[in-house]
């Protein structure tokens, strides 16, 4: 099993805390309309509303759990998988570059749903 296999197992697994659906969704929708501005280029490769709020909404449900990393590098994951690839090396590549511009979404709903406070950063360190 390779890495980002292991990456996706485990995110699955951490992936059934409910939210507040409407709520939820607006923060999702707020956060992109910030990141969409900071990164047009990938907000137009599909990196967008539809694509936060279906494919990768199963792995959102991790924000806030302390997995930023993890996280980001599932939703890179799962931003490649709509794409037919014939060169594994050109996804994984783009994987790796879309992966620190995923994080910089998630600190964005992180923000959004009132997560990135300091009692917040040390509940996580806590556990």
């Amino acid at each position: 099993m390779n890495t980002l296999q292991q990456i996706q197992t485990k995110l699955s697994k951490l992936l059934n805390r409910p939210k507040s659906q409407p709520n939820y969704l607006q923060a999702v929708k707020r956060a992109y309309a910030r990141f969409s501005q900071q990164h047009p280029d990938w907000a137009a490769s599909f990196f967008d509303d539809y694509f936060l709020t279906h494919t990768a909404a199963p792995i959102l449900r991790c924000v806030g759990q302390g997995h930023t990393k993890e996280t980001a590098c599932a939703l890179a994951l799962a931003w490649s998988r709509q794409f037919s690839w014939h060169n594994e090396s050109k996804q994984q590549a783009f994987i790796a570059e879309l992966t620190p511009v995923a994080g910089t979404f998630l600190r964005y709903l992180e923000i959004e749903l009132g997560l990135r406070t300091t009692a917040w950063r040390l509940a996580v360190q806590a556990v």
